[in-house]
């Protein structure tokens, strides 16, 4: 293609795309400079803040711990810059610190490629709830709370950071939860139903849960992504 088949290519698009301008400012804060694929300035200068955020605390993670970090793999810290790069959230930004702090570590096994593509698929609600959940079993991996315990769980996690429960948020969280294999779920008898909530049943009101027969705890691949996640202790 000519530069001037290119230069048409270019005109056309942005004419097609014109009526969409105003849509696109409010979806992307002004981050979309052309449709043709192209980004502004902004986008690229609000994740480059993000990633000075992650160094810094990457380096006061690895500080505190007082060791001296080792090289971290590509196909971790590669994943792992990319999508804290595209997230706000302050819980979110440290565990994402505190995992590449555990990759550095030397004093640690090499760090399983699995644990960026599980983080990526979690929400800060589901990361605050596993913290609460980690500091619950108290390093006991084979730990089992039924679903009152796990209520429990969640109300502190919630209370702690100043959210308000809700009972559907609840089941979602341990809804994502499993299907990242972080929890397994249980019966205590082949015959009893998957256990789900009852409609109506409000977060912290465990009227109706005595019927429900079951438990959940850490799966192996939970409890080491889990402590992957925690800041790393000093030597």
């Amino acid at each position: 293609m000519t530069e001037d088949e290119k230069e048409l290519v270019k005109v056309a698009a942005e004419a097609a795309f014109r009526p969409f301008a105003e849509l696109t400012q409010k979806l992307f804060g002004g981050a979309c400079e052309q449709i043709g694929g192209y980004w502004e300035d902004g986008l690229r200068f609000r994740r480059q803040i993000r990633q000075l955020s992650l160094l810094k605390n990457l380096s006061a993670a690895i500080e505190e711990a007082g060791f001296s970090p080792r090289a971290i793999p590509d196909v971790i810290w590669i994943p792992a810059v990319e999508e804290a790069s595209r997230v706000d959230d302050e819980t979110l930004q440290d565990t994402w610190a505190n995992l590449l702090a555990n990759a550095a570590d030397p004093r640690q096994e090499s760090m399983n490629p699995a644990f960026s593509a599980i983080l990526r698929e979690l929400t800060s609600r589901e990361v605050r709830f596993l913290q609460e959940l980690f500091n619950e079993v108290n390093g006991v991996i084979h730990r089992r709370l039924d679903l009152q315990g796990l209520m429990n769980v969640y109300l502190r996690s919630t209370e702690r950071y100043g959210g308000q429960p809700d009972n559907s948020e609840f089941y979602l969280i341990l809804e994502i939860l499993e299907r990242n294999r972080i929890l397994s779920e249980h019966l205590t008898r082949e015959s009893v139903a998957p256990i789900r909530p009852k409609p109506g049943i409000l977060a912290g009101d465990t009227s109706g849960l005595q019927d429900l027969q079951g438990y959940n705890k850490f799966t192996l691949l939970g409890y080491a992504f889990v402590q992957a996640c925690q800041k790393p202790k000093a030597s």
